[in-house]
């Protein structure tokens, strides 16, 4: 590598000129050394930026208000987001879980897997679904079959009002909600008929599944055809609830692919991508599903069935039927059944029932009893005073429903 420098002395009067001669190769290593440089560099900031991880995050546009919450739930769902594709088995531990998708990407048999993984580890499951098959979900508690809509809104009155009565029974005595059994709620097939619900009820479950679900011990299985306020139960609350259903739900979004073999031209693709939100940002992993079904075509769980056993109490469905023997109770627990929903003492009043009108029972002698009912096992109290309701439970099928109580 060599220069050279030439310098004359000039006339009197002029500036000293300098000429230096670089070789072609001093000038090429210099260009190329800056361009290595700059490169470094370069990757070296990008790295500071976490754009190797492994996960997809993107800021969410979504507006957030009111803030992310901090509890445990919440940051639950972001670690399970890291691990859920190597353990999925992990999404029966979530809280609150929504399975969507086009017609054919296979969300009702992941929820029917789901259900499966859910029985598992011993817990109580029942389904809300209208338009069920008959024989869908045996061994199950089941809500609102055969376009029953007062039944399927009683179905989820009841978790409503158990899910509250757990963590009242925790603020007012040593009681644990983790000492009851685990109880899930499966909505299957939501679209098909949030827009029949009772729109207080609806907006009662959904302030349960974003606020208390994991403190009570309990879960919600969604599925739907999107995520949008109206796929997810939340048009009949109101307005509102989107951005805190999204940010609290565990998505899984089930793909679809074409194929001519099968009836619909559709089928799962064997994958779907998991979603969730973090520290304001849209996160997502995709994940194999393969194997996600449910235990049969015919959604059949009798073989899951938990005998009763040193106290645990089983979901299979029986064919007692037991009722109240008081004539007065009977009255009043069959005018609450046909009702739907969780009702209070001058509703029944108002109701101008026979023997209530006969005897001239006021408000207080109504409540006695409807905690007559509920320590008989006929239904679950909430509230005190005038604000005392009462959600009647059907006893012509197992004890599902009374374990949750328990």
């Amino acid at each position: 590598m060599s220069y050279q420098s030439q310098t004359s002395a000039p006339p009197p009067g002029e500036s000293t000129v300098i000429q230096i001669n670089l070789s072609p190769a001093i000038v090429f290593g210099a260009i190329l050394g800056a361009g290595l440089a700059a490169w470094i560099w370069s990757k070296g900031n990008k790295t500071d930026r976490g754009t190797n991880s492994s996960m997809n995050c993107k800021p969410s546009t979504t507006k957030i208000s009111p803030p992310i919450p901090s509890d445990s739930s919440t940051q639950a769902v972001y670690s399970l987001g890291k691990t859920i594709s190597t353990n999925r088995s992990q999404l029966a531990l979530e809280p609150l879980v929504l399975i969507y998708g086009p017609q054919g990407s296979g969300k009702s048999s992941k929820g029917g897997w789901l259900i499966s993984e859910h029985l598992k580890l011993g817990h109580q499951v029942q389904v809300v679904n209208p338009v069920m098959k008959f024989h869908s979900y045996n061994g199950l508690k089941t809500w609102g079959k055969g376009l029953d809509y007062d039944s399927a809104n009683q179905g989820m009155a009841t978790f409503t009002s158990v899910v509250s009565e757990r963590l009242k029974k925790a603020g007012n005595s040593d009681y644990d909600p983790f000492s009851s059994p685990h109880i899930c709620l499966i909505c299957d097939e939501v679209t098909n008929w949030e827009s029949r619900m009772d729109a207080e009820i609806m907006g009662e479950f959904l302030e349960v599944c974003t606020q208390f679900l994991r403190q009570a011990n309990a879960s919600v299985i969604i599925t739907s055809h999107g995520d949008t306020l109206t796929c997810t139960g939340g048009k009949k609350a109101g307005n509102g609830k989107a951005d805190v259903l999204k940010r609290q739900f565990l998505r899984v979004e089930c793909q679809a692919k074409y194929d001519p073999n099968i009836p619909g031209g559709k089928t799962c693709a064997g994958w779907a991508i998991l979603r969730w939100q973090q520290n304001g940002s849209e996160c997502s992993e995709k994940i194999e599903t393969q194997g996600m079904l449910p235990p049969n075509p015919d959604y059949d769980y009798s073989s899951f069935a938990i005998a009763f056993d040193q106290g645990n109490p089983t979901p299979v469905e029986t064919t007692s039927t037991d009722r109240p023997e008081d004539k007065l109770l009977q009255a009043i627990w069959e005018f609450a059944i046909k009702q739907g929903k969780p009702i209070k003492a001058r509703d029944i009043q108002r109701a101008n029932l026979k023997l209530i009108k006969n005897q001239g029972l006021g408000a207080d002698e109504i409540r006695e009893a409807l905690t007559q009912l509920t320590e008989s096992g006929f239904g679950i109290l909430c509230g005190e005073g005038s604000d005392t309701t009462f959600a009647a439970v059907e006893k012509t099928v197992e004890s599902a429903v009374e374990l949750i109580v328990e």
